[in-house]
């Protein structure tokens, strides 16, 4: 387990400092070793009234963000007003692949398929084999947008 807190750096602004909980041998925890819990919650409920070894207190937890679908396994989902056409490269079978931005920042290949041409699954079964595939002499998959326009 690990436990990150957000915590106020004056020279660089906002970061995040994370910790490593340890599992002892009886079944305990610990973050430092001066001091365990029997529970994760014993050891929350601690930092939340000691530092004992972290950069602050605990305060509220994060918002978290919604769960991404079931499917996937990162964050690979992008919104689709990220991302802008500048160029149509190309086209085939499929659909098209066009040359943007991503985030006005990045410059992308950007693979536009053609309606009823594959299916959501398909495409996503499709993007996810892809991910994990790195070559010099591939186009590395960055992310994906599966809502339509």
């Amino acid at each position: 387990y690990s436990l990150s807190i957000r915590d106020l750096d004056h020279n660089t602004g906002e970061g995040v400092k994370h910790y490593r909980i340890r599992n002892m041998d009886n079944g305990g925890f610990y973050i430092t070793a001066k001091i365990s819990f029997s529970s994760l919650k014993e050891l929350v409920q601690h930092h939340v009234r000691e530092t004992d070894g972290l950069c602050t207190k605990l305060g509220k937890p994060c918002q978290s963000r919604a769960p991404q679908k079931p499917w996937w396994q990162d964050e690979w989902e992008i919104p689709r007003e990220s991302l802008k056409l500048l160029r149509r490269l190309g086209a085939g079978q499929f659909g098209e692949v066009w040359m943007g931005e991503y985030n006005n920042d990045r410059e992308v290949a950007i693979k536009k398929l053609k309606m009823g041409t594959m299916s959501v699954e398909a495409f996503l079964a499709e993007a996810n084999m892809m991910k994990n595939l790195q070559h010099p002499r591939l186009v590395r998959l960055f992310a994906v947008v599966t809502q339509e326009p």
